[in-house]
């Protein structure tokens, strides 16, 4: 960011800021964080947002009435300065991996700035459009979503001219009050649209026609892992001896075989939305191939570590929702030997929990040969799936439980859910706990112990990782409010 000149400090009222005009999401919602951000001015911070002028400070401030929006217009300002390719993606799963992958595609054509982790939220995006610089070629942005509102204003900070949805499922269904508010969610990406502007759609999905509907007169690029009434779909799915599908990709551009270096069938998908996309901003076909030959796994999501016993380990830590539970079976299926998923409950399902739950063990049920849980909702997953499931009342006997799982030729899947602390923002941030992912890091001490020699992830979540690095980075701009 800019220094800011000195004479900022002496504004004293909201009203004296441009940035004050900003329209929130959230009505009648004002950020009220308290960081003690003079800490920050030794390790380079050159200005402080603040939301009333701090007396005594030695560091220019730019007074609004909520620090943010101020934070979200600085990320619009930078986006407005930054005049090459920018794409935003939403959807319930998948968003984050088909990100990786259009990213991975677009940098065959030079620098490409994408959202780190899962930094999606209304403070995510714009610290990542504070991100964009000259060198970079284009940006891929991630948006997601816990309300409506919230994609209507990250994508209107973002100004994207290709927009993705890759599809609408159950996550955060509770926060959103119903199915239907989530397709609704979803396609508020869609107003975020200029005149140019092209929509990549998933034709498999039940949304799809709503979402057509609202793109109005914007170009449409279907994308279906089998319909060949997509313009770009996948034939020919086989997968390799790591289990990685490779498939023939079906397209506008002509035809041309991709070898995935990630586990799941679902994930074919992910690469046909990411090449649909790739083809709007002008890619070639070998352009596409290359980048999508090219994508590694994202840790804590179907990463394979191999024991010298023999007993292979699946790292799905990273999040978890009642479709990729299910998209996680089908990965687990496909290994031959003995097939064991352990899961933690899914938050953030409200109404729809005891369902979710239960939809996930009727899944497993017949694909996989045992299912061990933990959490009250998991109880019902328990219950559907039958003989072969155990549900534990906490971590450590989950974790005893899973010490007989020691056989050659044995896969362990291992999935979780992040979740905030109480499903609120608390000060304007949001603060995660580890949650039942925590049984994830207590498992992978477990393993670490049990498989001499074995390498393995800690499995502390990245989301709560990256909950803190947001908070660091927000120290830069906010001030006591």
């Amino acid at each position: 960011m800019a220094r800011m000149q000195p004479s900022m400090a002496s504004a004293s009222t909201a009203a004296r800021s441009p940035l004050a005009s900003c329209s929130s999401p959230w009505p009648g919602r004002v950020s009220t964080v308290t960081i003690t951000w003079t800490k920050w001015q030794p390790k380079g911070a050159v200005a402080a947002l603040v939301q009333h002028e701090v007396p005594g400070s030695s560091l220019p401030q730019l007074v609004v009435a909520d620090t943010r929006l101020g934070l979200g217009q600085l990320g619009a300002l930078n986006r407005a300065a930054f005049d090459k390719p920018v794409a935003a993606i939403t959807g319930s799963s998948g968003k984050t991996t088909v990100k990786e992958m259009l990213a991975s595609i677009l940098r065959t054509r030079g620098p490409v700035l994408a959202t780190r982790g899962n930094l999606n939220n209304d403070f995510g995006a714009p610290l990542t459009l504070l991100e964009l610089a000259p060198h970079h070629t284009a940006a891929v942005i991630e948006l997601g979503a816990s309300r409506i509102g919230e994609i209507a204003y990250t994508v209107g900070l973002t100004q994207p001219q290709v927009v993705i949805i890759n599809n609408a499922g159950t996550a955060h269904v509770g926060e959103f009050g119903g199915p239907e508010k989530i397709v609704e969610a979803k396609g508020e990406i869609l107003e975020g649209l200029g005149q140019d502007g092209v929509a990549v759609l998933n034709l498999d999905d039940k949304a799809f026609g709503i979402w057509k509907q609202r793109a109005g007169h914007h170009p449409v690029i279907t994308f279906a892992l089998a319909n060949a009434d997509a313009d770009f779909h996948a034939t020919d799915i086989r997968h390799d001896e790591r289990g990685c599908p490779g498939f023939e990709l079906r397209s506008p551009l002509g035809n041309a075989r991709v070898q995935l270096n990630l586990l799941g069938t679902h994930n074919v998908s992910n690469a046909l939305a990411a090449a649909a996309a790739a083809q709007a901003f002008g890619v070639t076909l070998e352009g596409i191939v290359e980048g999508l030959d090219a994508v590694q796994p994202v840790k804590g999501r179907t990463v394979v570590h191999m024991a010298p016993t023999g007993v292979r380990v699946i790292d799905d830590s990273y999040n978890a929702n009642p479709t990729s539970m299910c998209a996680a079976v089908d990965i687990l299926a496909g290994f031959s030997g003995r097939t064991v998923l352990v899961l933690g409950d899914i938050g953030e399902l409200g109404q729809w929990a005891e369902e979710g739950h239960r939809q996930v063990g009727a899944y497993a049920r017949g694909k996989v040969a045992a299912l061990y849980a933990v959490g009250p909702m998991m109880a019902e997953a328990v219950k559907a799936f039958g003989t072969g499931a155990h549900h534990f009342a906490n971590q450590a006997d989950l974790i005893d439980a899973v010490r007989v799982e020691q056989a050659n030729n044995t896969t362990i899947l291992i999935k979780g859910f992040a979740q905030r602390c109480d499903g609120k923002r608390r000060g304007g941030l949001v603060r995660f706990q580890r949650g039942e992912t925590l049984m994830l890091l207590l498992l992978a001490e477990y393993l670490q112990q049990f498989y001499k020699g074995f390498a393995v992830f800690q499995y502390l979540t990245l989301r709560g990782i990256l909950g803190v690095l947001t908070a660091l980075s927000l120290a830069l701009w906010l001030g006591p409010g």
